[in-house]
């Protein structure tokens, strides 16, 4: 529909009847007053009074007929006419008794008596001559007229109309008898007779709605009372809004009508609610004429239909369809704020209501998609609906305004429309999903990728989908048609989800769009899209989606053949840390190691190995990113004959294989002197499957004091290990300390809490009696003016030979000589001491 026609649509009636065929000789000029403009209602005397700038109507030809005299316009549910015409003529009394008069009263009985509606006579004469009086009577047929049919005219008092002889509408005098000439002598003489003639007409049209809608209100001020104790009787009351609110849809009061129309969609919910039996929620039907090609929402469904509906649960008690009811509600109101939108005085408040509208559309489809089967021809219909208001002119107007406003440097005021429409198409993408479905196509989702995930492997094959809207038949005529779709749709989303800055629905957009390229083997566009948007959904707890993203990426790299090993061995390597559970984030079903069994695990394991064996250069990974290592905090001596010294480290092993290492090290550093280190090892270990075990690393050096932790290495190859080292520390001026980055290391958050707090605990190193140890002590014999000590070498459990000794001392002043503080000694056996004196220079205050 053209913008220009949004205002004329949904007109009211104006009935004309015309026995005498004279409406012809006044219809060009009767029409051109149409539309009325400039109408005032005045509803309250203490209100200022509301106008109506501009009121189609739409003038209808009726005949009174039996069945319409029967009728009651007072029970008559889609009552749109709001005046009635006739148009006579008489040439002479003769005429007028034997003809006007009678055809008159028949029309008076059969369509305006008993009707909340105002009427009119019009008298069309001669405009070539002047009006004879008659030849009996001294009175035109014009004053015949008014005094038969005019205010307490005689035959109105026979038929029992009544009529109030001091009614006015706003101080103005009502009449209904009026005479147009069938031609003027002048242009201004007409138009001086037209206008005070339809200034009449307006207010008659005015007092009919008056007179509506204060019946309309006492009754539901009266039903609302009943209803309190008869929830029967909130039916009639809801039967009485919708009058209420078509009435005042009918005289443009719009924004009080979609104020009332809200009202409704809560009363509806209570009505539900309390009424269950009253209404049918399983059945919903389309009307057999419906067009799916030509769909417009007042061409293609009666809007009146809600009223029937609950008129005939109060008549007869027939259960109120709610599919039909929510679809008027809808669409009427959809018609509502298009108008309030096309009559708006800024882009920003039109905006506003077109927002309204197509957040009602969103809702509305959601609902009716979770309380009614997705049949094809619903999902169809779905499709229609969402075309037909994403192309809305009133719409596409905003845009071109908007676009307008910005490049004069206004601000932005259709963002949120942008958002919603985007919303929409992704909505419809969802609905043409499940028709593809049906025709047999695939979807370009995550799922495909899982090979060793049988999806839906023993479904039946759906029935096929027969459809007729032209635009969804091309979409779903192949697999390449549907793909080029999604794709699109997926596009022209992400480009309004842009301009509404809504950048991380973007990137997951983005990402629908990388597995499409995927699926169509476009490698490098996937590739492109992938970099970085597993991460997102890793970090975010989305393990299952993360580490299927991994997989298609990793399996472009692999297709584009770059041969760049590193890259392989690293993405391979997040891969596999995709299958380590996230402690901050629940399981349930959202993880990616539940696609992945036993052996496709260790698979991927060997796959990392073997590539970096094609590397010439060590690759260091976060080991915190892939186990989760707690070191005891404790030295013990080597339970056997050697003389050694054991640390333990408890491993938690996720993946559920056995995972063989080179070598395992543990490094600890001296707290007091940092350069001082003892390094723990094990060579050929292997993490067994079961999740918690305990490992046993060995060292043979020894020294007394307390160390913290360096380091904890897990060597895969030559050229991969696994490490948790402790930042190197910074201190600024104001004791931040700064942890720099390793240079090897991988930048993730893990990274920054390589070595936890916890390991940071000093770790004791003492002598253990039975274990090889040394031990300096006061000499046997003191020699005066001679400094020494003696210095006991104790043996364990094996022979010692070739033992080398070197003696220093941290303390300021004390000087060894060579000779004295280097010796060799040839052998220790098992179990002995080993004695010798020591003797130093001091030089400083005080003795040694």
């Amino acid at each position: 529909m053209r913008l220009e026609d949004i205002n004329l649509r949904n007109p009211i009636t104006v009935a004309y009847y015309d026995p005498f065929s004279v409406f012809p000789d006044v219809q060009d000029d009767f029409l051109s007053k149409l539309p009325l403009s400039n109408l005032h209602w005045k509803y309250n005397p203490l209100k200022p009074g509301k106008s109506i700038p501009l009121l189609p109507v739409e003038l209808q030809e009726e005949i009174p007929t039996l069945q319409q005299k029967k009728s009651n316009d007072h029970n008559s549910l889609t009552e749109k006419v709001y005046l009635r015409l006739m148009f006579v003529k008489a040439e002479n009394l003769e005429m007028y008794r034997s003809q006007v008069r009678p055809l008159i009263n028949a029309w008076l009985e059969s369509l305006i008596k008993g009707r909340e509606v105002k009427w009119a006579i019009i008298l069309i004469v001669s405009g070539s001559k002047r009006e004879k009086k008659s030849t009996l009577i001294k009175t035109s047929m014009y004053d015949k007229l008014k005094i038969d049919f005019g205010v307490s005219g005689k035959q109105l008092d026979a038929l029992g109309i009544t009529s109030s002889e001091d009614e006015e509408y706003e101080g103005a005098e009502i009449e209904n008898i009026f005479k147009f000439k069938d031609s003027y002598d002048d242009e201004f003489s007409k138009l001086q007779a037209y206008n005070e003639v339809f200034g009449h007409i307006k207010r008659l049209i005015l007092l009919t709605f008056d007179s509506r809608y204060t019946t309309y209100n006492e009754k539901i001020g009266l039903l609302l009372k009943l209803a309190q104790s008869n929830a029967e009787i909130q039916v009639s009351e809801f039967l009485y809004k919708l009058r209420l609110v078509h009435l005042m849809g009918d005289m443009r009061f719009l924004k009080e009508a979609i104020e009332i129309f809200d009202e409704l969609s809560e009363d509806l919910k209570g009505l539900v609610s309390n009424l269950d039996h009253a209404f049918d929620k399983k059945n919903y039907s389309f009307p057999a004429n419906l067009d799916v090609n030509h769909f417009s929402p007042e061409t293609s469904f009666d809007l009146n239909e809600q009223l029937v509906q609950f008129a005939n649960y109060t008549t007869n008690n027939i259960p109120v369809n709610l599919f039909a009811v929510k679809l008027g509600l809808f669409l009427s109101a959809s018609l509502l704020l298009q108008s309030l939108a096309n009559f708006a005085s800024s882009i920003s408040i039109s905006s506003t209501h077109i927002l309204t509208l197509l957040r009602k559309l969103n809702f509305f489809i959601n609902d009716i998609s979770r309380s009614y089967p997705n049949t094809a021809q619903l999902n169809e219909w779905f499709c229609v609906m969402i075309d037909f208001y994403l192309k809305l002119p009133i719409a596409s107007k905003l845009k071109e305004l908007n676009e307008e406003n910005l490049e004069n440097g206004g601000g932005n005021h259709i963002e949120a429309i942008l958002e919603c429409m985007a919303e929409l198409r992704l909505l419809r993408r969802t609905i043409v999903g499940k028709l593809a479905v049906l025709k047999g196509l695939e979807l370009p989702q995550i799922g495909f990728v899982l090979e060793d995930i049988p999806l839906d492997a023993e479904k039946d094959k759906p029935p096929s989908a027969e459809l007729t809207y032209a635009p969804l038949v091309a979409e779903l005529e192949n697999q390449g048609t549907y793909d080029a779709y999604f794709e699109s749709s997926t596009i022209a989303a992400i480009e309004e989800f842009v301009n509404c800055n809504r950048n991380v629905t973007v990137d997951l957009l983005s990402v629908d769009l990388a597995i499409l390229h995927y699926k169509e083997k476009r490698y490098q566009e996937a590739l492109d899209i992938l970099m970085i948007s597993y991460d997102y959904f890793i970090l975010n707890g989305w393990n299952f989606m993360g580490g299927a993203l991994l997989e298609i990426y990793l399996e472009c790299i692999q297709k584009l053949d770059t041969f760049d090993h590193e890259h392989i061995l690293k993405t391979n390597l997040k891969l596999f840390g995709a299958l380590k559970e996230n402690v901050n984030f629940n399981r349930g079903i959202n993880h990616y190691s539940l696609l992945k069994n036993r052996r496709q695990r260790r698979a991927l394991f060997d796959q990392i190995c073997e590539e970096s064996r094609h590397l010439e250069h060590v690759i260091e990974y976060p080991l915190s990113n892939l186990f989760n290592v707690t070191l005891n905090h404790f030295i013990f001596p080597d339970e056997g004959s050697t003389d050694e010294y054991a640390i333990q480290v408890d491993v938690v092993n996720p993946f559920g294989v056995e995972i063989e290492f080179q070598q395992l090290r543990i490094t600890l550093k001296n707290t007091e002197q940092e350069n001082l280190e003892i390094s723990f090892s094990a060579f050929a270990v292997s993490v067994l499957e079961k999740p918690a075990q305990s490992l046993i690393l060995k060292t043979k050096n020894f020294w007394k004091g307390n160390f913290e932790v360096k380091s904890i290495v897990f060597q895969v190859t030559e050229n991969l290990v696994f490490a948790n080292r402790q930042q190197s520390r910074v201190e600024t001026v104001d004791n931040t300390v700064i942890h720099e980055e390793l240079n090897r290391a991988e930048k993730t958050e893990q990274n920054l809490k390589d070595v936890e707090p916890k390991d940071t605990v000093p770790i004791a190193m003492y002598p253990v009696p039975g274990k090889f140890r040394v031990e300096v002590v006061s000499p046997k014999k003191v020699e005066l003016g001679v400094a020494q000590f003696d210095l006991l070498i104790h043996n364990g459990q094996q022979d010692a030979k070739n033992i080398k000794v070197a003696i220093s001392s941290s303390t300021l002043g004390v000087k060894f000589d060579d000779v004295v503080s280097h010796f060799h000694i040839e052998g220790i056996t098992k179990e002995s001491i080993f004695r010798k004196s020591v003797t130093f220079n001091y030089f400083g205050d005080t003795k040694y």
